[in-house]
Parts: C-alpha cells; structure tokens; sequence
C-alpha cells in the first residue's frame, strides 16, 4: 500500500510538474503547486513556502499559474493545459518501457514495481485528463484544450474566465479585473457551464470600484443563474445575496430568506466584519479570492 502511495504521489507530481513547465515556457508565473497532501504557495515575498494540504478538493493535484500579460492567452494557456497531460504520457511511457526492458529477476525488486506502478498511473492520469469532460464545476484538461483550440464565443469566454479565475485566486482585487473583457464575454450569445460565475466577478469589481448599483445588478443576474452553480457553491451565492440585501439595500426582509438556505456559513465579508459599504470595500479582496469557484478556478489543471 506504502508502494502505491508513492507511486501515485510520483505520477501526479510529474503531471503537475508538466502544467507548470509549460506555464513557465508561456511566460507564466506559478503561484501554488499541490501534490496529495503535499503544497507550495508563494509568498507576498515572492518566494515558494512549503506547506501541508488539509483541503481535499485540491489532493488529486493543483498546478496555478498566471500570466503575467494579456498578450496570446489563449494560444499560451493550451500549451499550459496540454503540459500536464503530456507529461503523464511520457512518464508512462518511459517507466512502463523500462520496466519491460529489465531482466525477469530485477522485475521483482521494490524500485522496479515503483516504476511501473508510477508509470501505469501517469498512463492513467493521461487517459483521464486527456477525455473532455465537464463535472460539477471541474473541466479537464481535455476539455480545456478542446475550447481553446476551437475558434469563436466559447473560446472568447474560456479566455476570459481562466483569466478572471485565476487572477482572483491569487489575491487580484475585483476592481483590477478586466471589466471590459468580463462584460464582452457575458455579453455572448451561447451556452457555457462557467458562463454564470461572470456575474459573479463583475458584482466582486462593481462593489470594489465602489459602485453599488451596478453590483446589485449583476449580483441580481447571477442570482438568477445560482441553479447552474454545483450545489456546494450555491449557499455560498445566497448568503452573500444576503448581505448585499442588508448592508446595501437596507432590506432586511430580503436578506432573510437567503440567509436561512444556509445560516451557518457566513460569506467572506461577514467573517471580515465588514458592517458598512465602505468597510465592505476593504475586504473584497478576501471575498473575490477566498470564495473562486472550483472550475472558475478552476483552471485548475489536474
């Protein structure tokens, strides 16, 4: 059992290890790197602190790397996507073929089971992220490659939301979000599982920037989208419905329905203490990074 948890912490390493070499090759900058219960995030100093993984949702493996620019992003985040992919296959590949290459009595030794075992996960893993697919909120790596190699709405909107998603997760204040970018991008006709969380980002900036109005709209619109949210997300959605409802608007009977879908979670500016719109201001830029959705964020690589 010891030997499989290495091998699997070897093959997703590796998998993990081939999103951020490509990120670097693009000009990317890698911001948090997770391997099972294993973690590096940088630091406001700019240096990679080791730290221990307590989230599950990111054990499977999370490589986060931002651009430092706007120029080529979609052509540089496929070579990001297809990293970790060919990573898996190319270790699969060599510890798979060097394991067949060993003579029968080294075959049995714990190095040489090691190898293969890694090298048929990487294999694995490849498969796996290479098939385009959706699930609660996660797009694979597949998927990924399959949107950014198309031309045309789905592609624009992919763009843009990688952009927003990952900018937000590494601390990026709302309002410093690409507005325009944002709007063009929820403004296309056509059907996308991330298409929603652009309201979301949009109500984060407009309420950052200090415009209030323009917030309760898009936080109105994105309401009315909460249902194609995964389901873990959505109380998080209502409850800042309601402290908008409350703080802003002044509407205490609007802000309790909401609140009662899940009053035992309160949303990041509750937690920050923030009572006033001006104090709200502060705080969100914990809100817009600590609250990123799985998918939005989830240019997650795995």
């Amino acid at each position: 059992m010891a030997l499989l948890l290495v091998a699997w912490l070897v093959a997703v390493g590796l998998h993990e290890l081939g999103h951020a070499l490509a990120g670097r090759l693009q000009g990317f900058r890698l911001h948090w790197l997770t391997i099972g219960p294993l973690m590096w995030r940088r630091q406001p100093t700019g240096h990679l602190r080791f730290e221990w993984n307590r989230n599950l949702n990111t054990a499977g493996g999370l490589a986060l790397s931002v651009p430092t620019d706007d120029v080529r992003l979609r052509e540089r985040f496929r070579v990001f996507a297809a990293g970790g992919p060919l990573a898996s296959l190319l270790w699969g590949a060599l510890g798979v073929g060097l394991y067949t290459l060993l003579p029968a009595a080294a075959q049995g030794t714990v190095p040489a089971i090691a190898l293969v075992l890694s090298g048929g996960i990487s294999l694995l893993l490849f498969v796996v992220t290479i098939i385009p697919f959706h699930t609660g909120g996660f797009a694979s790596d597949g998927m990924r490659l399959l949107n950014l190699s198309r031309r045309g709405p789905k592609q624009e909107l992919e763009v843009s939301m990688l952009t927003a998603s990952i900018r937000s997760m590494v601390g990026t204040r709302p309002r410093e979000l690409n507005r325009s970018a944002l709007e063009a991008a929820a403004a296309l006709h056509v059907e996308h599982p991330l298409k929603c969380h652009l309201s979301h980002y949009l109500y984060l900036h407009y309420l950052d920037a200090g415009d209030p109005v323009a917030a309760g709209q898009q936080l109105a619109h994105y309401r009315q989208q909460l249902s194609q949210v995964p389901a873990a997300l959505q109380a998080s959605g209502w409850l800042e419905s309601a402290f908008f409802s409350a703080a802003y608007e002044h509407d205490a009977t609007a802000a309790r329905p909401a609140q009662r879908l899940h009053p035992s979670r309160p949303t990041a500016a509750r937690r920050s203490g923030a009572g006033s719109p001006r104090r709200r201001c502060r705080a969100c830029p914990r809100a817009g990074a600590s609250r990123p959705t799985r998918a939005a964020s989830q240019p997650r690589s795995g």
